[in-house]
């Protein structure tokens, strides 16, 4: 139940974050895949329409036997390059060889037919100029809208993904800060509300030390010592008297150590008032204690207690 609890508090604390970062996520995908995907998926659309687009026209030049040189391929396919906004990815050598394959795949023209087809091509083919290994450089003016796209959705996409990643930190720096501001407000008001509450709990005990023995015998301890009050018997004998006012169910065995420590360097017994009754093992180191010691240290719950007025009297009687 407690992990489920947790999981929920940081689910609850955290869950704008989360979609948050699911959008910075679809922004990335977005921008720097699907959308850049998706135009090349169209620029190679493109690129097939117009290289279609130049088979058939050359076909239809020398099936028509009309004249055919390099420079009007390039003329050709520098148009399409042009009206189409793309880059056309082969050569006029590899353009006349698909030319040829259509010419011998085309069943409707008869056979003799085609093979002189493909032999024209072959003398046009064997006329043009040699290409070097250079890789062409390429035209600013055909840098396609689509490549624009692409560079500029990646661009965004990457800039809004760093953008949200900023704003996320920034919300949960400062919600972790108001966090931690608001932890310390409340443990500052729980620390004064249990000093205040200890405060009124020394009050009430002194009032019953000096309802029940009289303000002679009644003395604050001094600055710094390991009690709150020292309390002298009719015999000039002394005890300690310690308050412990705690939020918790029961006093720990670090209490009762400290206060075994105050009662062997004071050497004197010690009376330990609380608004808690001692845990189980306070309770065994108390006895261990009591049994072994010449003084005694004594507790007394003072908010379960109805006679503790009575109890009081009764220790300090006894050892004294």
């Amino acid at each position: 139940m407690t992990i489920l609890r947790n999981t929920t508090i940081w689910l609850r604390d955290n869950l704008s974050n989360l979609f948050a970062i699911i959008g910075i996520l679809l922004t990335i995908y977005l921008g720097v895949f699907y959308v850049p995907g998706y135009v090349r998926e169209y620029e190679m659309r493109e690129i097939s329409s117009a290289h279609e687009s130049l088979v058939t026209s050359v076909q239809e030049l020398i099936y028509n036997d009309l004249p055919l040189d390099s420079h009007d391929l390039d003329t050709l396919i520098k148009g399409k390059e042009l009206s189409q906004w793309i880059v056309y990815p082969f050569t006029p050598d590899e353009l006349l060889i698909q030319v040829q394959d259509r010419f011998l795949s085309n069943q409707f023209i008869p056979l003799s037919q085609r093979k002189n087809l493909v032999e024209k091509i072959d003398d046009i083919r064997s006329v043009l100029p040699t290409p070097t290994n250079q890789i062409p450089e390429v035209d600013d003016k055909l840098i396609s809208p689509a490549n624009a796209v692409s560079f500029l959705s990646i661009f965004l996409g990457i800039s809004a993904s760093i953008l949200g990643l900023i704003g996320v930190t920034a919300r949960s720096k400062k919600i972790k800060e108001e966090s931690i501001s608001e932890s310390v407000e409340e443990r500052t008001e729980a620390i004064k509300k249990d000093i205040h509450a200890g405060v009124m709990l020394e009050n009430k005990v002194r009032e019953i030390l000096l309802n029940l023995f009289g303000q002679e015998s009644v003395h604050f301890a001094k600055a710094g010592a390991p009690i709150d009050f020292i309390l002298k018997t009719s015999n000039e004998k002394r005890v300690g008297v310690e308050t412990i006012y705690t939020e918790t169910d029961l006093i720990p065995v670090r209490v009762i150590n400290r206060l075994i420590q105050s009662s062997l360097e004071m050497d004197m017994p010690v009376l330990l008032l609380s608004n808690a009754s001692l845990s189980r093992n306070s309770k065994i180191l108390l006895n261990e204690f009591n049994s072994k010691s010449r003084y005694q240290i004594f507790h007394i719950n003072l908010v379960e207690n109805e006679n503790a007025e009575i109890e009081i009297r009764s220790f300090i009687e006894r050892i004294a």
